[in-house]
């Protein structure tokens, strides 16, 4: 959907199921969870479990990087932090950089890399607050410039128990 948009994604799925012979209606079509991320250049970010703030009956799941494994635990550099269930409400913060070198998504480079272009021919704000330092050049899977590079993606999602309640 980031390449080609919502239309086309549909559109896609719709051909697919049209060429396996499954028919649908509307009735028929049931969304089992709904997601909205943000992707945010963050290289100083450090991600601190211990930091976020929670409802009391939420779960919270850690993945640290020199571990390779899920853990409840303050060892090594975490990578993501999972806050909530997946039929209710979730928000997951991870390293999307590392994310994207380990499934070997490398059209995340080009679409990055379109947005920096873009905010650096855009005007800065004149607020303060919303001045950022200049954008790097571009964005790469280089690992000697891994923690410039560093990109974070924070996701809300919305389950299937959440979407049908509400």
């Amino acid at each position: 959907m980031a390449v080609h948009g919502l239309g086309r994604a549909k559109a896609h799925v719709d051909d697919t199921l049209n060429r396996l012979g499954i028919r649908f209606g509307p009735d028929d079509i049931s969304i089992s969870r709904v997601d909205f991320c943000i992707d945010v250049h963050a290289p100083d970010f450090d991600l601190k479990p211990e930091y976020f703030v929670m409802h009391s009956s939420s779960n919270r799941r850690d993945y640290l990087a020199d571990t390779e494994k899920s853990v409840n635990g303050k060892s090594g550099r975490t990578t993501s932090v999972t806050v909530g269930g997946t039929r209710n409400r979730q928000v997951i913060i991870y390293d999307k950089r590392a994310e994207v070198i380990a499934h070997g998504k490398s059209y995340w480079w080009d679409i990055w890399n379109h947005t920096l272009r873009y905010i650096g021919k855009a005007p800065l704000r004149n607020d303060t607050l919303h001045r950022a330092a200049a954008p790097p050049k571009a964005l790469t899977p280089d690992p000697a410039h891994a923690q410039a590079n560093r990109v974070w993606r924070v996701e809300f999602r919305a389950g299937k128990d959440l979407l049908k309640d509400t």
